[in-house]
């Protein structure tokens, strides 16, 4: 399904039926369907919904690799430390 408008969707029909492998054969038409302004709504809102929950996946696993990268760091800096101390 391919959204060309805000409001108006192209939906192709599925046949039961196999159309013959000629030359003669002509290709389905899609049919279009109009939303109202609630359908476009909720479907914009879900897609909402879905980047926002997005985002927040990847900021968790940045903030997981930044907490990783400082912690080895942070051993590093011990080690080199404790090396100057004795």
């Amino acid at each position: 399904m391919t959204l060309l408008a805000a409001d108006t969707l192209i939906a192709m029909k599925k046949s039961s039926k196999t159309p013959a492998k000629s030359e003669g054969a002509t290709p389905q038409r899609p049919t279009i369907i109009d939303f109202d302004e609630a359908t476009f709504a909720e479907i914009s809102k879900l897609i909402s919904d879905s980047r926002a929950r997005a985002l927040l996946s990847v900021n968790t696993v940045l903030i997981d690799l930044y907490w990783n990268i400082g912690e080895i760091i942070s051993r590093k800096i011990a080690a080199a430390a404790q090396i100057k101390l004795f």
